[in-house]
């Protein structure tokens, strides 16, 4: 599984459990990392997720 695969908050909670392999990429400028935070954080609509959600 790719991290770009991760669509769920569930799915995310077994990646951070370490029961999913992922493959990760190293983003060498700091704006194309903060661009990829920001589409991580819309993915998982994270504005709207309960405090629990943000927890994880």
């Amino acid at each position: 599984m790719k991290l770009e695969d991760l669509a769920t908050i569930e799915q995310l909670v077994d990646f951070l459990s370490g029961t999913r392999t992922v493959v990760f990429s190293v983003i060498s400028d700091k704006g194309g990392c903060y661009r990829r935070i920001q589409g991580e954080l819309v993915k998982f609509r994270y504005l709207t997720l309960p405090r629990q959600g943000k927890g994880w």
